[in-house]
């Protein structure tokens, strides 16, 4: 089975990191993309939202390197997180667990960046963890 996610679009905040109670570090943050297409003789637009997340070494260099705005390309999968609500429902959403990420433009430069690459120097195993 193949479970495979390439997004392109710009980090709607600050990416927030959290220290994980096994002392591993998780980024979370929220992309949003937008599609412009023609409907007869009109422009229409198409957004979306997707939250992401980041574990271990990653999420620290995301945090470290990007900004509301930056525009970025993610390469990830799809994960469900499970769980019960106070009032004993099930409840679930769906994110992008993120594998590697590259900053492609920054809106504080008004220009593209190098290729920044921003992943972990060494492959890490996946450092997920249920909260």
């Amino acid at each position: 089975m193949l479970n495979k996610v390439l997004l392109v679009g710009r980090l709607v905040q600050d990416p927030v990191v959290r220290v994980l109670p096994s002392g591993a570090g998780a980024a979370e943050f929220t992309v949003a993309w937008e599609r412009r297409y023609r409907a007869g003789e009109e422009w229409k637009k198409e957004v979306g939202f997707f939250d992401c997340k980041a574990y271990g070494r990653l999420a620290s260099i995301i945090t470290e390197r990007t900004n509301k705005g930056d525009l970025v390309i993610i390469e990830g999968r799809l994960t469900q997180e499970r769980w019960t609500d106070k009032e004993g429902k099930q409840a679930s959403r769906i994110r992008i667990l993120v594998e590697r990420m590259r900053k492609i433009a920054s809106p504080a430069l008004k220009e593209p960046v190098a290729e920044e690459e921003l992943q972990p120097a060494e492959e890490e195993g996946g450092e997920e963890e249920q909260e």
